[in-house]
């Protein structure tokens, strides 16, 4: 897996200028028992695999702009418990992401970190950097890990790249709204 900065303690999650999209709901997620917000149009409901629950806008590739949601993938930190131990897993769960949702090569900047403030857990924020058609690229993202009682932490994973910069309002709105399912 790429290699990641160390992970602030505690840093405010960055404010994004503009609305972003409508919330409309809720999506239940069971099998991470976390619910979050769903979004209006131009979020769609896809195929979710490998998630338990997605959302996407656009096409279904590499940069992607997606909400997912799932149990944290791998057994490293099964049952976390104390924020440090929540912190190393949302972190593991950002560097997976790095490197399965994002063009090859790319780097992390965290942006945020925070304790989830609506049950056991803890929130990163990050800016993702890459090449793509040989310019210059970032896209903005958040994963929330949250301990519920299951056999690996529950997941909430968002990014959204800079060609939809009109949608990262929305990370503020679904990480905000994050809870316990």
């Amino acid at each position: 897996m790429p290699p990641v900065p160390p992970v602030p303690k505690s840093k405010g999650l960055p404010a994004h200028a503009g609305t972003g999209s409508t919330v409309i709901g809720l999506v239940d997620d069971p099998k991470a028992g976390l619910a979050y917000p769903r979004l209006a149009a131009p979020w769609t409901i896809p195929g979710s695999s490998p998630f338990s629950r997605a959302q996407r806008a656009g096409k279904w590739r590499v940069p992607y702009t997606m909400l997912v949601s799932g149990l944290l993938p791998g057994t490293a930190h099964a049952s976390p418990s104390g924020e440090a131990a929540l912190r190393a897993a949302a972190a593991a769960g950002a560097r997976w992401s790095l490197g399965a949702h994002h063009p090859p090569g790319s780097t992390l900047a965290w942006t945020g970190s925070r304790r989830l403030t609506t049950g056991k857990g803890w929130v990163l924020t990050y800016t993702v950097t890459y090449r793509a058609g040989g310019a210059k690229h970032t896209s903005r993202a958040a994963i929330v890990v949250a301990d519920t009682g299951k056999r690996r932490p529950g997941m909430v994973l968002m990014s959204v790249p800079d060609t939809r910069k009109a949608l990262w309002p929305d990370i503020s709105k679904v990480v905000n709204g994050v809870r316990p399912g």
